[in-house]
């Protein structure tokens, strides 16, 4: 079978079940009812579809499991729902991009440029193995790129651009370098320790973006949003420390704690007038002075 049949199938029987728990009938109607819909002759045999669980498991690390009480097939979630979630994302987006292939066009595509994700499978290993990571990396500052000998750790995302940190060897110091910016890599024989306790939970818990604050105190922040702004930063919170002081039809006021970094100033700048910063005054200060300056520009 193709494998992007294959790939549909996946992609429909994760869907299907992570809306409930269903019978294998149930999940062999959906998948019909999905190749009917994108031009597959999608046909699931119980054994066609014990494979496709092995091969969820081992692809996306989804878990689906049958309660045999009821025979109804569930997905398990574990610590990586949220990883999973975004492969299902991956695989679904490529799915609907191979079938609308020779349609009028279904996506209006961002122009942008390479992410650096082809690195990806190198930078993971290295991380796995615990081995000496070497990049020539290309800053925006810089013209020619140059060798960074480092210690990986782990990937960060952020407003859909991938990151690298990693410790640099040569400076002794742990630093973040943009994917997109790095020219070639190569995995080392050489074996490193990875420090106790660090983790990209824990590393960027208390910062909003990639800009860490070092040993700057994290400040409760209070936020206030206009009502339809407000709706929005509901589904979306700021931060994972947000909560909600108050809900009106007047508009949303909420608290979050975390370091004023720049990337977090940028961030609340580009909510124009509808936010406002209630506290604290230093930062509320900060945001009347660039708002301003701004205005200024505009005179």
């Amino acid at each position: 079978m193709a494998q992007k049949d294959i790939q549909v199938r996946h992609a429909s029987i994760i869907n299907k079940l992570n809306t409930g728990k269903y019978t294998f009938r149930e999940i062999q109607q959906y998948i019909a009812q999905v190749g009917e819909i994108q031009g597959y002759q999608l046909n699931t045999s119980p054994k066609t579809f014990k494979r496709d669980r092995q091969d969820i498991l081992s692809l996306y690390r989804i878990d689906i499991q049958c309660h045999k009480p009821t025979n109804r097939y569930f997905i398990s979630i574990g610590d990586s729902a949220q990883l999973n979630d975004r492969l299902l994302d991956a695989l679904n987006i490529l799915n609907s991009v191979n079938t609308s292939v020779g349609l009028e066009p279904c996506f209006d595509l961002e122009a942008r440029a390479r992410s650096g994700t082809e690195f990806i499978v190198e930078i993971l290993y290295a991380i796995r193995q615990r081995r000496q990571f070497e990049l020539y990396y290309q800053s925006y500052w810089d013209e020619v790129s140059t060798l960074r000998i480092t210690h990986p750790y782990f990937i960060k995302e952020y407003k859909n651009r991938w990151y690298l940190v990693a410790k640099d060897v040569i400076k002794a110091e742990v630093r973040t370098y943009a994917l997109d910016r790095i020219k070639e890599v190569s995995v080392s024989k050489l074996k490193f320790i990875y420090p106790e306790g660090v983790s990209a939970t824990s590393y960027f818990k208390k910062s909003f973006g990639i800009i860490t604050g070092n040993d700057s105190p994290v400040e409760e922040v209070v936020l206030s949003f206009e009502f339809h702004q407000g709706m929005y930063i509901k589904s979306l919170p700021l931060h994972k420390s947000q909560q909600i002081v108050s809900d009106t039809h007047e508009g949303l006021i909420v608290k979050l704690s975390v370091q004023l970094t720049f990337d977090f100033e940028m961030h609340l700048l580009s909510y124009g007038e509808t936010v406002n910063v209630l506290r604290p005054e230093g930062l509320r200060k900060r945001m009347r002075e660039r708002l301003e300056k701004a205005l200024k520009a505009y005179q």
